[in-house]
């Protein structure tokens, strides 16, 4: 069986630590999928928006950043 989540686009701007996004991660570390995790971080970096994040199950934060233009969405549900 698989999970359910509901995601709603919302603006980067309003995304904070401690929320779970959907995002493409970069295409040098997964290609084709989509990835549910937790915010850990928010990096602003010369006017663009950056997240670090981590799954809940996972020892360690993920090796990349997720650029705002990658957002999907946040959970609702």
């Amino acid at each position: 069986m698989g999970d359910l989540i509901y995601v709603k686009g919302v603006a980067p701007e309003d995304i904070q630590v401690g929320d779970i996004i959907t995002f493409r991660p970069p295409a040098e570390y997964l290609s084709g999928i989509l990835i549910t995790h937790r915010v850990v971080e928010v990096v602003y970096d010369t006017n663009h928006l950056y997240f670090r994040t981590k799954g809940d199950n996972n020892p360690t934060v993920d090796p990349w950043k997720v650029s705002s233009r990658d957002i999907i969405g946040k959970q609702t549900a």
